[in-house]
């Protein structure tokens, strides 16, 4: 096997063996009252968090659906609470950009979605960006929460130090300035 497939099954067996460590954590999220948005990459993975997380009660974006049943999905997670739409998986590809997730919540007297669980790794920065910025929006008014599940000695933990190296240096590129 060339070494892009082999990378990309390491980092979808990765991302399989956090799914009981990911799925407790944030049914603790949900048991404090808050919606969680959980972000994979592998299609594989994303349905396994579906599966996992309260059966038909998640939602998930992905790459492959109608512009209208992605949009119904993001207004369901916009317009319900926790007890209706507890968790939102989200493709990494397929969720990078035009999606805010908090807006409508604010219009409907929600509190805005604010914990975003990165639950496999990727390469880029741009990705985990794309993938925080889905909350991180103008409109938000509650602080957001990302954390990054990684298994230790695994290819995911190569793959955050590559994505942090890389935030590093385009910091400075772009600000002059180190970021930690």
């Amino acid at each position: 096997l060339p070494i892009l497939p082999k990378l990309a099954l390491l980092r979808e067996v990765a991302g399989h063996a956090k799914i009981p460590q990911v799925t407790e954590h944030v049914r603790a999220l949900n048991a404090q009252g808050e919606q969680v948005l959980v972000v994979a990459h592998h299609r594989a993975v994303v349905d396994a968090y579906a599966r996992a997380l309260c059966g038909p009660k998640v939602l998930k974006l992905q790459g492959g659906m109608s512009a209208r049943a992605t949009e119904d999905t993001k207004r369901h997670f916009n317009t319900h609470g926790v007890e209706d739409a507890p968790v939102l998986i989200l493709s990494q590809d397929a969720g990078k950009l035009g999606h805010t997730l908090c807006l409508q919540r604010k219009l409907a007297g929600l509190p805005e979605a604010c914990h975003v669980v990165i639950a496999e790794e990727s390469p880029s920065p741009g990705g985990e960006a794309q993938a925080m910025d889905r909350v991180w929006r103008i409109p938000q008014t509650r602080p957001v929460t990302v954390q990054n599940v990684i298994a230790r000695d695994t290819l995911d933990e190569g793959l955050y130090l590559l994505r942090r190296a890389k935030r590093r240096a385009a910091a400075v590129i772009t600000d002059g300035e180190a970021v930690d």
